[in-house]
């Protein structure tokens, strides 16, 4: 290695190309940023690879765990610690990578799916620690603080828990296998197979992770606010700001510019048609809104054997300026395309990529007012906020786009670029030599 490299290996729960979403997406970004002066290892799973294999992905030295295919319904009905907590089938693999790569730095993206013993065997090597925070998966079994009914969650308790993640996970398995199964009967089976104290104890032990953990950071302080509240040190938490590719961006903003739009403005939806994401509250919003005026394009995979995509589909029957568009993962053919993002998520979002890839090609947003998206989008210079649910304020502000089309291009000119992921990994790389010294 070179004069200040560093062996890093970060973990996530998966990676592009096998899975793009926003965690991974910026993981890879990160990596790929960070590999231009270290050494750079990546270990996730895949559902394609039957073991393990090592292979190159962009500079990137990826060590792909493989979990077989894809499992039916019913064999997710394991119990929570085995499937979501202490999976242990990976740590033999995990501890041979480690012993293969001597890692400098073990840096946890995410653990969705893998086992939280993985935070074990880091702490007990020599190398600095460290877990970025991207969601509530550490406090929260169901990853998003809310509830089954889709109202936020003020946090964990072992019995709401145990509740909550069995009825959700019941639907999530009724809306794949459609009428083969019965949500509130299978949400019965999947509560007496999950036992109360296997809530409490996951709680006790990611907390315990957490507080022995050399560093955390947190991509947002509202994030940070939350995790110290539930027991994490405060002074352990870092707040370091997610990056973005802000040179891909800056152009797409750059080439709207010479592009003579159409009268109609189109809002667009970007991200996973999934029910904490709002999707349904954007498309009740612009039932009304005159089709001669403005368009929505609604861009995510469509699963058509997913109850909730159903559900949103027929909801726009007959709206002839609700267009869903697919999955698109050019970005720049789908900012191009879009003149305002509308972004209702009804979960205490974090860093959402989408809100800083918008904001990053000067494209204002409308948006709830929901964790911490306030600390992106400033009502009235980068975009809007709406009462987090609301399908009628969101209508109304989408109307005030209409009525005053000037201001898309004033929210343009004025508004500030997030952090690029070069800025981010040259914070990311300097902590990592400070914990070190």
């Amino acid at each position: 290695m070179g004069s200040g490299e560093m062996r890093v290996l970060q973990v996530v729960h998966a990676f592009p190309p096998f899975s793009n979403g926003g965690v991974e997406k910026h993981t890879y970004q990160l990596s790929q940023a960070l590999s231009a002066d270290h050494d750079v290892h990546v270990i996730f799973t895949s559902l394609g690879v039957s073991t393990y294999k090592k292979q190159m992905i962009d500079r990137i030295n990826a060590h792909v765990i493989g979990i077989g295919s894809q499992k039916s319904g019913i064999t997710t009905l394991r119990k929570l610690r085995v499937e979501h907590f202490h999976k242990r089938t990976g740590v033999k693999i995990f501890k041979d990578i480690i012993a293969g790569i001597d890692p400098d730095i073990i840096h946890f993206q995410h653990l969705l799916g893998l086992s939280a013993d993985w935070i074990g065997v880091a702490l007990s090597g020599r190398c600095s620690t460290f877990i970025t925070l991207h969601d509530y998966w550490y406090i929260c079994p169901a990853i998003e603080l809310i509830d089954q009914n889709d109202n936020v969650c003020e946090g964990p308790q072992p019995g709401k828990c145990r509740s909550c993640w069995s009825a959700r996970r019941a639907v999530e398995i009724n809306n794949k296998h459609g009428s083969l199964l019965f949500a509130p009967a299978l949400s019965l089976v999947i509560r007496s197979i999950n036992k109360e104290y296997e809530f409490k104890k996951r709680e006790a032990e990611l907390l315990m992770h957490l507080n022995k953990i050399d560093h955390i950071i947190s991509p947002s302080e509202f994030l940070k606010r939350i995790y110290v509240d539930h027991g994490v040190s405060g002074d352990k938490i870092l707040v370091v700001r997610n990056g973005v590719d802000t040179g891909l961006l800056s152009r797409v903003a750059e080439e709207k510019k010479k592009i003579n739009r159409a009268e109609n403005i189109v809002f667009g939806y970007v991200g996973r048609l999934v029910r904490s994401k709002g999707l349904k509250i954007a498309v009740e919003a612009f039932k009304g809104i005159p089709a001669d005026k403005a368009e929505l394009r609604i861009y995510g995979r469509i699963k058509e054997e997913d109850g909730y995509v159903r559900d949103v589909r027929k909801s726009a029957e007959g709206v002839r300026n609700i267009k869903f568009m697919g999955e698109e993962l050019d970005q720049r053919k789908i900012y191009e395309s879009i003149d305002v993002l509308i972004f209702p998520s009804i979960w205490y979002e974090n860093s959402p990529l989408v809100l800083l890839e918008a904001l990053a090609a000067r494209i204002p947003v409308i948006a709830s007012d929901i964790g911490a998206v306030p600390e992106l989008v400033e009502d009235g210079r980068n975009g809007r906020l709406f009462q987090c649910g609301n399908a009628k304020e969101l209508r109304m502000q989408i109307n005030n786009f209409l009525e005053d089309r000037g201001m898309i291009s004033k929210m343009s000119e004025r508004m500030g670029r997030p952090p690029s992921i070069e800025e981010n990994a040259l914070r990311i790389s300097q902590l990592y030599g400070m914990s070190l010294r």
